[in-house]
Protein backbone atom coordinates (compact mmCIF):
# COMPACT_ATOMS: atom_id res chain seq x y z
CA UNK A 1 0.00 0.00 0.00
CA UNK A 2 1.41 3.48 -1.19
CA UNK A 3 1.64 6.06 1.53
CA UNK A 4 -0.23 9.37 -0.03
CA UNK A 5 2.09 12.96 -0.16
CA UNK A 6 0.39 15.93 1.33
CA UNK A 7 1.50 19.16 1.47
CA UNK A 8 2.06 20.92 4.50
CA UNK A 9 -0.87 22.93 5.69
CA UNK A 10 1.24 26.16 5.29
CA UNK A 11 2.17 25.90 1.48
CA UNK A 12 -1.53 26.65 0.21
CA UNK A 13 -2.00 29.42 2.67
CA UNK A 14 1.71 30.96 1.27
CA UNK A 15 0.46 30.63 -2.76
CA UNK A 16 -2.46 31.94 -2.25
CA UNK A 17 -0.96 35.02 -0.51
CA UNK A 18 1.65 35.53 -3.03
CA UNK A 19 -1.60 35.22 -6.06
CA UNK A 20 -2.65 38.06 -3.93
CA UNK A 21 0.28 39.98 -4.05
CA UNK A 22 1.05 39.64 -7.86
CA UNK A 23 -2.46 40.92 -8.54
CA UNK A 24 -2.41 43.86 -6.90
CA UNK A 25 0.91 44.52 -8.27
CA UNK A 26 -0.60 46.93 -10.91
CA UNK A 27 -3.16 48.68 -8.14
CA UNK A 28 -0.04 49.75 -6.46
CA UNK A 29 0.73 53.45 -6.77
CA UNK A 30 4.35 54.17 -7.42
CA UNK A 31 5.95 56.66 -5.63
CA UNK A 32 4.79 60.46 -6.65
CA UNK A 33 7.62 61.85 -8.94
CA UNK A 34 7.83 65.96 -9.20
CA UNK A 35 6.66 66.93 -12.45
CA UNK A 36 9.21 68.28 -14.83
CA UNK A 37 9.79 72.40 -15.21
CA UNK A 38 7.91 74.08 -17.76
CA UNK A 39 9.95 74.91 -20.58
CA UNK A 40 10.34 79.12 -20.83
CA UNK A 41 9.00 80.56 -23.96
CA UNK A 42 11.78 81.62 -26.00
CA UNK A 43 11.54 85.52 -26.30
CA UNK A 44 12.28 87.09 -30.02
CA UNK A 45 15.69 87.68 -30.42
CA UNK A 46 14.58 91.96 -31.73
CA UNK A 47 12.14 92.52 -29.18
CA UNK A 48 13.82 95.47 -27.95
CA UNK A 49 14.52 96.60 -31.20
CA UNK A 50 12.97 99.59 -33.51
CA UNK A 51 13.64 99.64 -36.66
CA UNK A 52 12.74 102.45 -39.16
CA UNK A 53 13.09 101.86 -43.11
CA UNK A 54 12.99 104.44 -45.39
CA UNK A 55 12.82 102.86 -49.14
CA UNK A 56 14.49 105.04 -51.33
CA UNK A 57 12.42 107.21 -54.39
CA UNK A 58 8.58 106.70 -55.21
CA UNK A 59 5.63 109.13 -56.02
CA UNK A 60 6.63 110.74 -58.69
CA UNK A 61 10.55 110.07 -58.36
CA UNK A 62 11.40 107.01 -59.77
CA UNK A 63 15.11 107.25 -59.14
CA UNK A 64 17.58 105.56 -61.22
CA UNK A 65 16.50 103.88 -64.25
CA UNK A 66 18.55 100.93 -65.78
CA UNK A 67 18.18 97.59 -68.02
CA UNK A 68 14.30 98.39 -67.65
CA UNK A 69 14.74 97.79 -63.37
CA UNK A 70 13.48 101.09 -61.66
CA UNK A 71 15.33 101.96 -58.54
CA UNK A 72 12.26 102.90 -56.50
CA UNK A 73 10.04 99.36 -57.48
CA UNK A 74 13.64 97.37 -56.31
CA UNK A 75 14.13 99.57 -53.06
CA UNK A 76 10.14 99.28 -52.18
CA UNK A 77 10.20 95.45 -52.74
CA UNK A 78 13.46 95.01 -50.67
CA UNK A 79 11.82 97.05 -47.54
CA UNK A 80 8.84 94.47 -47.90
CA UNK A 81 11.18 91.47 -47.98
CA UNK A 82 13.12 93.25 -44.63
CA UNK A 83 10.29 94.25 -42.82
CA UNK A 84 8.92 90.82 -43.18
CA UNK A 85 11.70 89.01 -41.35
CA UNK A 86 12.39 91.72 -38.50
CA UNK A 87 9.26 91.01 -37.45
CA UNK A 88 9.53 87.64 -37.52
CA UNK A 89 12.35 87.84 -35.16
CA UNK A 90 10.40 90.51 -32.95
CA UNK A 91 11.32 93.72 -33.98
CA UNK A 92 9.03 96.62 -34.76
CA UNK A 93 9.34 97.84 -37.77
CA UNK A 94 7.91 101.41 -38.88
CA UNK A 95 8.58 102.56 -43.09
CA UNK A 96 8.74 106.55 -43.89
CA UNK A 97 6.80 105.77 -46.83
CA UNK A 98 3.26 104.50 -47.03
CA UNK A 99 2.54 102.00 -50.81
CA UNK A 100 0.42 99.34 -51.55
CA UNK A 101 4.05 97.73 -53.03
CA UNK A 102 5.32 97.63 -49.52
CA UNK A 103 2.93 94.27 -49.15
CA UNK A 104 4.40 92.56 -51.78
CA UNK A 105 7.03 89.94 -51.59
CA UNK A 106 8.36 86.92 -52.91
CA UNK A 107 9.37 86.17 -56.86
CA UNK A 108 6.93 88.41 -58.27
CA UNK A 109 7.23 91.59 -60.73
CA UNK A 110 8.31 94.23 -59.26
CA UNK A 111 5.50 97.28 -58.20
CA UNK A 112 6.26 100.94 -59.74
CA UNK A 113 5.54 102.48 -56.13
CA UNK A 114 3.26 105.56 -58.02
CA UNK A 115 1.24 105.73 -55.02
CA UNK A 116 3.79 106.12 -52.13
CA UNK A 117 2.97 108.57 -49.51
CA UNK A 118 5.50 109.60 -46.96
CA UNK A 119 4.19 108.19 -43.66
CA UNK A 120 3.95 108.98 -39.99
CA UNK A 121 4.09 106.30 -38.05
CA UNK A 122 2.20 103.77 -41.12
CA UNK A 123 0.30 106.59 -41.31
CA UNK A 124 0.02 108.44 -44.45
CA UNK A 125 0.75 112.47 -44.93
CA UNK A 126 1.16 113.05 -48.42
CA UNK A 127 1.98 112.10 -52.10
CA UNK A 128 5.44 111.99 -52.23
CA UNK A 129 7.58 114.08 -54.59
CA UNK A 130 10.73 115.21 -55.39
CA UNK A 131 13.67 115.10 -52.32
CA UNK A 132 13.70 118.36 -50.53
CA UNK A 133 14.39 119.76 -46.74
CA UNK A 134 10.77 119.99 -45.99
CA UNK A 135 10.37 115.46 -46.93
CA UNK A 136 13.76 115.33 -45.15
CA UNK A 137 12.06 117.46 -41.91
CA UNK A 138 8.91 114.87 -42.74
CA UNK A 139 11.52 111.55 -42.84
CA UNK A 140 13.03 112.52 -39.77
CA UNK A 141 9.88 113.54 -37.77
CA UNK A 142 9.41 109.82 -37.85
CA UNK A 143 12.80 108.68 -36.10
CA UNK A 144 12.67 111.70 -33.68
CA UNK A 145 8.99 110.04 -32.13
CA UNK A 146 10.30 106.28 -32.26
CA UNK A 147 13.56 107.13 -30.27
CA UNK A 148 10.84 108.25 -27.30
CA UNK A 149 9.58 104.91 -27.39
CA UNK A 150 10.36 103.11 -23.95
CA UNK A 151 12.47 99.90 -23.98
CA UNK A 152 13.12 100.50 -27.64
CA UNK A 153 16.71 100.76 -29.55
CA UNK A 154 16.34 102.31 -32.97
CA UNK A 155 18.04 102.16 -35.94
CA UNK A 156 17.58 103.52 -39.29
CA UNK A 157 18.24 102.29 -42.51
CA UNK A 158 17.72 104.15 -45.62
CA UNK A 159 17.50 101.77 -48.53
CA UNK A 160 18.57 102.73 -52.68
CA UNK A 161 20.15 100.90 -55.64
CA UNK A 162 23.18 102.81 -57.36
CA UNK A 163 23.70 103.83 -60.63
CA UNK A 164 27.95 104.29 -62.31
CA UNK A 165 29.00 105.31 -65.59
CA UNK A 166 30.86 101.91 -65.58
CA UNK A 167 29.19 98.56 -66.20
CA UNK A 168 32.16 96.97 -64.47
CA UNK A 169 31.28 98.02 -61.34
CA UNK A 170 28.77 95.88 -58.92
CA UNK A 171 27.84 95.29 -55.53
CA UNK A 172 26.64 97.02 -52.82
CA UNK A 173 28.15 99.50 -50.60
CA UNK A 174 27.19 100.96 -47.02
CA UNK A 175 27.13 104.74 -46.28
CA UNK A 176 27.48 106.70 -42.73
CA UNK A 177 26.99 110.73 -42.42
CA UNK A 178 30.73 112.55 -42.05
CA UNK A 179 28.87 114.77 -39.21
CA UNK A 180 28.55 111.29 -36.74
CA UNK A 181 31.54 111.51 -34.82
CA UNK A 182 30.47 108.29 -33.13
CA UNK A 183 30.64 105.01 -34.11
CA UNK A 184 27.73 103.22 -35.69
CA UNK A 185 28.56 99.50 -35.00
CA UNK A 186 24.85 98.83 -37.26
CA UNK A 187 26.70 100.27 -40.33
CA UNK A 188 29.77 98.45 -39.65
CA UNK A 189 28.42 94.70 -38.96
CA UNK A 190 25.93 95.25 -42.13
CA UNK A 191 29.07 96.31 -44.40
CA UNK A 192 30.82 93.24 -42.84
CA UNK A 193 28.03 90.72 -43.86
CA UNK A 194 26.94 91.92 -47.08
CA UNK A 195 30.71 91.33 -47.49
CA UNK A 196 31.09 87.62 -46.16
CA UNK A 197 27.66 86.76 -48.19
CA UNK A 198 29.61 87.65 -51.70
CA UNK A 199 27.49 90.98 -51.69
CA UNK A 200 30.42 93.78 -52.18
CA UNK A 201 32.76 94.53 -54.76
CA UNK A 202 35.38 94.39 -53.01
CA UNK A 203 35.96 91.97 -49.95
CA UNK A 204 37.28 94.69 -47.15
CA UNK A 205 35.43 97.39 -48.50
CA UNK A 206 35.22 100.28 -45.97
CA UNK A 207 31.88 102.53 -44.76
CA UNK A 208 31.69 105.51 -47.22
CA UNK A 209 31.45 108.82 -45.74
CA UNK A 210 28.79 111.07 -46.98
CA UNK A 211 26.78 114.51 -46.33
CA UNK A 212 23.34 112.89 -47.25
CA UNK A 213 20.54 114.68 -46.03
CA UNK A 214 18.19 111.90 -44.48
CA UNK A 215 21.78 110.96 -42.25
CA UNK A 216 22.20 114.25 -41.13
CA UNK A 217 22.04 114.18 -37.35
CA UNK A 218 20.18 118.01 -37.53
CA UNK A 219 17.31 115.75 -38.97
CA UNK A 220 18.11 112.05 -37.99
CA UNK A 221 18.74 111.72 -34.39
CA UNK A 222 19.51 107.82 -34.27
CA UNK A 223 22.92 106.70 -33.18
CA UNK A 224 22.58 102.95 -35.46
CA UNK A 225 21.55 104.74 -38.93
CA UNK A 226 22.80 103.81 -42.49
CA UNK A 227 21.93 104.30 -46.23
CA UNK A 228 22.17 101.18 -47.88
CA UNK A 229 23.09 101.01 -51.86
CA UNK A 230 21.88 97.43 -51.81
CA UNK A 231 22.39 96.75 -56.04
CA UNK A 232 24.19 98.47 -58.01
CA UNK A 233 21.60 98.42 -61.39
CA UNK A 234 24.46 99.74 -63.79
CA UNK A 235 25.71 96.21 -63.68
CA UNK A 236 23.32 93.75 -65.83
CA UNK A 237 25.24 90.98 -63.08
CA UNK A 238 23.86 92.93 -60.31
CA UNK A 239 20.10 93.54 -61.77
CA UNK A 240 19.76 89.47 -62.60
CA UNK A 241 20.52 89.55 -58.91
CA UNK A 242 18.15 92.00 -57.90
CA UNK A 243 15.56 90.14 -59.73
CA UNK A 244 16.60 86.75 -58.01
CA UNK A 245 14.69 86.17 -54.54
CA UNK A 246 17.56 83.87 -53.27
CA UNK A 247 20.06 87.31 -53.87
CA UNK A 248 17.99 89.29 -51.94
CA UNK A 249 17.88 87.04 -49.37
CA UNK A 250 21.10 87.41 -49.00
CA UNK A 251 20.39 91.55 -47.98
CA UNK A 252 17.52 90.89 -46.29
CA UNK A 253 19.56 88.11 -43.72
CA UNK A 254 22.36 90.38 -43.69
CA UNK A 255 19.55 93.50 -42.26
CA UNK A 256 18.42 91.36 -39.76
CA UNK A 257 21.51 89.63 -38.66
CA UNK A 258 22.83 92.89 -38.51
CA UNK A 259 20.08 95.11 -35.83
CA UNK A 260 20.67 91.55 -34.09
CA UNK A 261 24.25 92.03 -33.33
CA UNK A 262 24.42 96.00 -32.67
CA UNK A 263 21.86 95.13 -30.07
Amino acid sequence: MRRRFRLPPYVPLFAFACLIFLVSLPLRRLPNKPLPAPTPTSVPPLVNALVVLDPGHGGVDSGAIRGGMREDALTYRLTAEISSELRQRGAEVWTTVDSNALSVTGNTPFVVPKDACLAFNNTPLGHRRESGAQELWQRAALVRKAIKVPGKKVFFLSLHADSLASRKWWGARVYRDTRDKGECRFAKHLLARLSRAGMTYKPNGKIVPRDYGVLNPAYNPAPQKALMEAFTISSPKDRERARSPIWRQKIVVSVADSVQASL
